[in-house]
């Protein structure tokens, strides 16, 4: 167990890495994380990779990305504040400004009942989600990683 969150922390931060370099390089964001979703999915066996999207003013997710789930709950969420307990992983992360696991979607009672709901409508029962945030320190989003084991 302990191997495999190493190993997700690691991809995590590769990740991370790609994601800066893509923005450093103007490319839209949406595109961004669609490439570095996909590009992580390759190397984490099982896992749906996407992420969040910030507004401009730092105060509402702005739209949720998950390249391999053409439909999900998540691709209807709009301006959802980020300091709403609905946002789990993503909202805490943002907040507490570091990487933050949900390791059972079924049964871990510190995240909102409606977000667990969501992630296990669609079989997924680990999340992990990353804050990215601009060399300002703006908030940018999250990168998220999910697995349905």
């Amino acid at each position: 167990m302990l191997v495999a969150l190493v190993e997700r922390a690691e991809l995590v931060a590769h990740a991370l890495d790609f994601l800066v370099r893509l923005t450093d390089e103007d490319v839209p964001l949406d595109e961004a994380l669609n490439t570095l979703s996909a590009f992580a999915e390759q190397f984490q066996s099982g896992a749906i990779v996407g992420g969040t999207l910030i507004d401009s003013s730092s105060a509402t997710f702005d739209r949720v990305v998950y390249p391999s789930l053409l439909v999900s709950p998540f691709s209807m969420l709009r301006h959802v504040p980020i300091s709403s307990s609905i946002f789990g992983t993503c909202a805490k992360a943002v907040r507490e400004g570091k990487t933050i696991s949900c390791s059972d979607t079924a049964t871990d009672a510190c995240f909102d009942v409606s977000w667990r709901s969501l992630y296990l409508g669609l079989g997924i029962h680990s999340v992990q989600s990353a804050p990215v945030f601009s060399f300002n320190g703006r908030p940018l989003g999250t990168f998220v990683v999910a697995i349905r084991q």
